[in-house]
């Protein structure tokens, strides 16, 4: 239980006051530990009694030094120095009006199902428009995920509407991308035509040696008096083609 309201005397104030800070050590010009028992999360525990405006249960001691140093008792306290055995109040801070910012709300299982197909249409067409989703979300009682679920038509496909695609592009999109920007800045080249290939004359057909029938190579007499002798690594000529 918290206690979130104490009212005391002048004199009883003072009295517990001077009680309470015989177990803070105030000799450093830092924090100020405390020296009596603590909670398993390390901050000091203080046994609150009822004849000093608490409610006889243990309370968290940075709690009480912070009522007794401004007179509030806020219902959180953040931290500021590390140390949360530390009872300064200046080593703790909480927003001036007290409020927080609440969590996001949880979806409500099925709620989609039972929105008519003229609200999902509604919702598709403010998305469209670029309307906050977490507005779009509290005007029809569901989450951020669940108005991006119907805009991109993963749910209640069939009620129609203009159903936006994903805002994230991938990786080909990208890469296709660059590489038109490469090929638009590459500088145009000359188209280069086809060389006119000339056709060349035929060869005249090779003479043949009338003893033997054999083509005779142009420009080359036929060696008549090679025959039966090596030349060099070629095959002895033995007179036939």
């Amino acid at each position: 239980m918290r206690v979130e309201e104490v009212s005391l005397p002048r004199y009883e104030l003072e009295n517990f006051r001077s009680r309470f800070y015989l177990q803070v050590d105030q000799s450093g010009d830092g924090c100020w530990p405390w020296l009596g028992p603590r909670h398993s999360s390390g901050a000091g525990r203080y046994l609150w009694q009822r004849k000093d405006g608490g409610d006889g249960r243990y309370v968290l001691a940075h709690r009480v030094c912070y009522w007794l140093s401004t007179g509030e008792l806020p219902k959180y306290l953040r931290n500021l120095c590390g140390d949360l055995s530390c009872c300064k109040a200046s080593h703790w801070w909480t927003k001036p009006s007290g409020a927080w910012k609440s969590r996001p709300r949880k979806a409500t299982r099925g709620i989609v199902r039972r929105l008519p197909a003229s609200d999902i249409q509604h919702i598709r067409l403010l998305d469209y428009l670029g309307s906050d989703e977490e507005e779009i979300g509290r005007q029809f009682g569901l989450t951020k995920r669940q108005v991006v679920q119907v805009a991109m038509g993963r749910t209640r496909s069939e009620a129609g509407g203009r159903i936006r695609g994903s805002r994230h592009r991938d990786i080909r999109y990208y890469h296709d991308e660059f590489e038109q920007k490469l090929l638009s800045m590459r500088p145009e080249r000359p188209v280069l035509t086809r060389p006119q290939v000339t056709p060349q004359p035929e060869a005249p057909p090779a003479s043949s040696d009338p003893s033997t029938g054999c083509p005779v190579p142009l420009g080359r007499p036929f060696p008549s008096t090679s025959y039966g002798q090596v030349q060099g690594r070629h095959m002895p000529r033995t007179g036939r083609c």
